[in-house]
């Protein structure tokens, strides 16, 4: 994906800022898109599921949210 004026969609963020690593899921409709592979799905993907269940510490962060 890119911005408007063409360049890529994306920011580098200091490690210092990173509080936790995720692991999203594409989301897709009956099957996944023929292009989508594991390098690109990010790219490809629109919308994405957040896996809550990767570690405990998610799933507890994720679920003292709701």
């Amino acid at each position: 994906r890119f911005r408007s004026n063409g360049r890529p969609l994306g920011d580098i963020i200091p490690l210092d800022n990173v509080r936790q690593v995720i692991q999203l899921i594409p989301k897709f409709g009956v099957k996944a898109p023929r292009e989508m592979t594991c390098d690109n799905c990010l790219d490809v993907g629109h919308e994405f599921y957040l896996n809550s269940f990767a570690d405990k510490e998610t799933f507890h962060a994720i679920l003292s949210y709701q």
